[in-house]
């Protein structure tokens, strides 16, 4: 079918975020799919298409209760359907609302009062996939060394509770002379609360500014997916127990082509799911040994099935889903 109007609210729009940069695929994806989507943050605009349904962008810190009710009140003559980027308070909203878009099983939790979620859908947090390049090239292009093992990560520097600074000063401090740390770590929305400048003294202290290199600009996706691609291995690990998000971070490692592990808990439920992926302990300093452990031994040439996951196949879901609703 296709074809329809998407209007996609979201409430961090020029922020640097993660639910904004999932906004900014969903639109392009389903442009790319003959849907006429576009973004608001607030209110729809006078001369902007009409919508035949709004996909809102939850998260609990930039939508809170009272702000997610008005919402769903100012869209109510059109299909509101949520997609849950961290559970929150929506199971108060389980029959209020017409769809939802859970990312993880995990998520869906029996509300006490509303019950299970009437209609929901789930459908992974997409990956972000490019063609794998020369990673020579690559190394040569981002200022990599092309004679060293490289372990690395990506995300935001904060606001992630990644605790870069411990994560990083113990990996740092057990990193053999061929071992090299990349650290593709932009700057968050709300800076970086001194974690880089914490990070390099550390580093230096320990000796080892010339084993990792540090980069903190905020990068298009495509030139991200490069610099993942400079890695021979990743990791992706935050402070995150329970059940309520799931990783994209971790999802767009995947699509670098790279074999990656990750914390043992819910919030990594997805990649878990996928074959290659491996599992972490939970506390820092066990991580990191397990981390190690996995990139000296594992065969990091094995590929892993990621494009199932991809968003040029997961955006069929999406609008299958939609297409329910109109």
């Amino acid at each position: 079918m296709s074809d329809f109007t998407c209007a996609i609210q979201c409430g961090s729009i020029g922020e640097r975020c993660g639910i904004y940069t999932y906004s900014q695929r969903l639109e392009e994806y389903l442009n790319k799919n003959n849907v006429n989507a576009y973004m608001f943050e607030s209110k729809i605009r006078r001369g902007w298409k009409k919508p035949d349904l709004v996909s809102i962008q939850y998260e609990p810190g930039m939508c809170p209760p009272q702000r997610l009710s008005q919402l769903l009140q100012m869209y109510k003559k059109y299909p509101c359907i949520v997609t849950v980027h961290h559970t929150g308070i929506i199971p108060r909203f389980y029959d209020k609302v017409d769809g939802i878009i859970f990312h993880d099983e995990t998520q869906i939790f029996k509300d006490p009062t509303h019950g299970d979620p009437w209609d929901h859908v789930v459908i992974p947090h997409p990956a972000l996939v490019y063609p794998e390049k020369d990673q020579k090239k690559l190394r040569k292009k981002y200022g990599i060394p092309i004679d060293k093992k490289v372990i690395g990560t990506s995300g935001f520097i904060a606001g992630t509770g990644k605790h870069i600074p411990e994560v990083v000063s113990e990996l740092a401090s057990k990193l053999n002379d061929d071992e090299f740390l990349y650290l593709i770590t932009s700057f968050w929305k709300g800076g970086d609360f001194g974690f880089k400048e914490v990070t390099e003294k550390r580093l230096e202290k320990l000796g080892k500014l010339d084993q990792v290199k540090m980069d903190t600009e905020f990068v298009p996706a495509k030139v991200l997916n490069e610099k993942m691609q400079c890695c021979d291995f990743m990791f992706s690990w935050n402070d995150s127990v329970d059940r309520g998000s799931n990783s994209g971070a971790a999802m767009d490692m995947l699509g670098a082509h790279r074999r990656i592990i990750v914390k043992n808990v819910p919030h990594y439920n997805t990649p878990m799911q996928i074959s290659g992926v491996l599992k972490g302990r939970l506390p820092f300093n066990e991580f990191v040994d397990d981390a190690l452990n996995a990139f000296r031994t594992e065969d990091l040439s094995m590929k892993i099935d990621i494009e199932q996951y991809s968003w040029d196949n997961k955006i069929k879901d999406m609008i299958k889903y939609f297409e329910e609703f109109i």
